[in-house]
């Protein structure tokens, strides 16, 4: 798209008093080559921005302050119109953009040049509209069907339209398919995935027995959902499943390729499901989230894609947007006791440690510690002393649930044969922090604004801190204060994103935040 004018003359005072708004920036795109102030041929390429280009000198760039001016870019040159400061992009590339406004022509005020026509200016982001909006509403009706009413209702109103996804976290005791069913008939097009879940929380709420959603809509982003079954069988093929129905080769206006995805934990393999899912997106995909819960319970737990209700699967909701998500990693354990190879285990068993009973190295370091270890209840002392996968970067987490009469200890999650393993400890200061710096990273990530956050800790977490697990919520709330925040309690949390420590883990802070 070029818009031309015609070549008249004209002098200096023809373009006096244009207005140039505090942050704006003017800035001349040649359609092809001009001479500069020193008269020479300068060849502009048309490309991203001047300022790095030896057409510097001809085709400058001018940031103005409140008020008016003469606008005046060069000794020889000034410009017609204004445009807002944002990434400018060539004509070649800007053909889907909205054009925003036109320098329609450059004149050279000592009149030794004729006027020559210049390239539309585009701005990416007002293409893409007012960005990413979010909103967030929770419920402690009993009643699932009301409470699905209520959320599907409510979660509209600040955005002033049905959300294109919401995601849907809701405790183990409602009726799901009741709570889905009653979404999908207020909100018929709108993309829903979600899982039962441990302890749910808001900005403003926290508990058990709750139900809390996140809608998303945006011009920015398109959402896709898909499901993957049989992941207890076989998690690889769960994983190409999910991968077959994301976009193909997502629009060149939406780059940036993300993931929120829910397992059932209990199915198992969700380890695997994480390593299958990154190797059938070619490393492309940034993924987050968790595995259902049911408060600890360990019977069954259940992801949600619009009206279904799932086990033994893993549900996705594929992101595409033209700015990047944020997501930040962190955990906040070191190790406590010596070194251990896991000489047996199969699957969520450690068969043996050094090739003793796996329980022993536990009664060992309780006995050099001074902790108390039942074998028939083991669970308090395992919330405080959880195994640490070495992985070469950062040990992953395996929280250790019970004893059977073997002497193996039975885990949330998979713990190789042949790996190394510590035995790990923590404070509620290390959680707090760990929250923090997981927040952090995400932000980092993000590079803007924020316009919504999920939060993904462990049950064990919160069992472990009991109400001092308010402390790590409270510094997300804080941190979060301004931003729609949602997130519930998992069994394991996902994660995979540049430059954080990634894989399935337990006991581990996942935060996502979505750009504005």
């Amino acid at each position: 798209m070029r818009h031309q004018h015609s070549p008249k003359l004209a002098s200096r005072n023809d373009y006096r008093g244009s207005q140039i708004e505090r942050g704006w920036t003017a800035r001349l795109v040649p359609k092809c080559s001009q001479r500069n102030s020193a008269g020479e041929v300068v060849q502009h390429p048309v490309a991203l921005g001047a300022e790095t280009s030896r057409s510097d000198r001809a085709f400058p760039t001018v940031r103005g302050s409140t008020g008016y001016a003469n606008t005046e870019l060069a000794p020889n040159f000034i410009c017609t119109s204004i445009t807002p400061s944002s990434q400018f992009y060539s004509h070649s590339e800007c053909l889907s953009f909205q054009r925003i406004a036109t320098i329609s022509l450059a004149v050279p005020v000592d009149r030794h040049l004729e006027p020559f026509p210049l390239l539309a200016v585009y701005d990416r982001s007002r293409f893409w509209g007012d960005g990413m909006r979010a909103s967030v509403v929770s419920t402690d009706l009993r009643d699932s069907a009301s409470a699905g009413q209520y959320l599907a209702a409510e979660v509209q109103k600040p955005l002033t339209k049905s959300p294109d996804a919401l995601v849907v976290f809701a405790a183990p005791q409602h009726d799901h398919q009741a709570m889905l069913s009653a979404i999908k008939r207020e909100l018929p097009e709108t993309i829903v995935v979600g899982a039962s879940s441990a302890g749910e929380f808001t900005n403003v709420t926290s508990g058990q027995g709750l139900a809390c959603a996140m809608g998303l809509v945006g011009e920015d982003v398109v959402f896709s959902y898909s499901i993957g079954r049989n992941l207890a069988r076989d998690a690889a093929s769960a994983a190409q499943e999910i991968v077959s129905r994301f976009t193909p080769t997502p629009p060149g206006q939406f780059p940036f390729r993300s993931a929120l995805v829910l397992a059932d934990a209990l199915a198992g393999h969700a380890d695997i499901l994480v390593d299958q899912l990154t190797l059938a997106t070619a490393g492309q995909y940034q993924f987050f989230g968790g595995g259902a819960g049911d408060n600890a319970q360990f019977q069954k737990t259940k992801v949600f894609c619009g009206d279904e209700v799932l086990s033994d699967a893993a549900v996705a909701l594929e992101s595409l947007s033209s700015k990047p998500l944020g997501v930040g990693v962190s955990h906040g354990w070191r190790p406590a006791s010596k070194a251990y190879r896991v000489t047996a285990s199969d699957g969520m068993r450690v068969i043996s440690l050094d090739g003793f009973p796996a329980i022993e190295a536990f009664e060992e370091h309780a006995k050099e510690t001074a902790q108390n270890l039942d074998r028939k209840e083991p669970l308090p002392f395992f919330l405080h002393n959880i195994i640490g996968v070495e992985t070469g970067v950062e040990h992953r987490l395996r929280v250790p649930l019970a004893v059977d009469a073997g002497g193996a200890v039975l885990c949330a999650a998979e713990v190789p044969t042949g790996s190394v393993v510590r035995i790990m400890r923590t404070s509620t200061e290390s959680a707090v922090a760990a929250a923090k710096v997981a927040s952090n990273a995400a932000l980092s990530a993000l590079g803007g604004r924020p316009a919504a956050a999920l939060f993904f800790d462990c049950v064990a977490t919160r069992l472990r801190m009991g109400d001092e697990f308010g402390l790590e919520l409270a510094s997300l709330q804080e941190r979060f204060s301004d931003v729609p925040l949602t997130g519930c309690n998992t069994h394991g949390q996902i994660a995979r994103a540049e430059g954080q420590f990634s894989g399935f883990h337990n006991c581990t802070a996942v935060v996502c935040v979505f750009p504005e």
